[in-house]
C-alpha cells in the first residue's frame, strides 16, 4: 500500500494490487549459550570490580587509622618536647641567678644555654612533623574531616 502526503498508510485500496506489504520478525530460540556466557563474564567482571573497590576502601581506612595513630603519638611527643623546653628555660634561669651569685661557673651556664637551644630545636621539629601528619590526614580524607 502506498501513501502520500495526506494519505493513511493502512487504508487498503483494492485497485492498488501491485504493492506488497510484508512484515517479518525473528526470534532466536537457541544462541549456543552465548547470553549465559556473556552474563557470566559480566558477573565476573562486576565481582572483580567490587573486590577492587573493597580492597581500596580497606587500604584507605588502614592508612587513615595509621595517620590518626601517628598524630596521637606526635601529640604526646609534642607535649613532652614542650615540657622539656619549659624545664630547660627554668634551668637556665636558675643557673643565671646562681651565676650572678657566683656559685656556678660560666661553662655550666653555656651548657644550660646549649640545652635550651637543643630543646627549642626539637620542639620546632616536632611541631613541624605534627603539622605534616595532619596535612597527610587531610590529604587522605579531604574536606570530610
Amino acid at each position: 500500500e502506498t501513501t502520500g502526503p495526506g494519505g493513511d498508510f493502512f487504508i487498503l485500496d483494492p485497485s492498488n494490487t501491485s504493492q506488497q506489504l510484508t512484515l517479518s520478525a525473528s526470534w532466536t530460540i537457541f544462541d549456543g549459550f552465548g547470553r549465559e556466557e556473556q552474563n557470566a563474564r559480566l558477573s565476573s567482571a562486576l565481582k572483580e570490580r567490587q573486590a577492587d573497590l573493597t580492597l581500596r576502601r580497606l587500604t584507605l581506612e588502614q592508612e587513615v587509622r595509621d595517620l590518626v595513630a601517628d598524630i596521637r603519638t606526635r601529640d604526646r611527643r609534642l607535649g613532652i618536647r614542650r615540657r622539656n623546653f619549659q624545664l630547660a628555660e627554668q634551668r637556665l634561669e636558675m643557673l643565671r641567678e646562681r651565676y650572678r651569685l657566683g656559685t656556678v661557673e660560666y661553662v655550666d651556664l653555656l651548657s644550660a644555654i646549649s640545652q635550651l637551644t637543643n630543646a627549642e630545636q626539637a620542639l620546632i621539629q616536632e611541631r613541624y612533623e605534627y603539622l605534616k601528619a595532619w596535612a597527610r590526614l587531610e590529604e587522605q580524607v579531604g574536606d570530610a574531616f
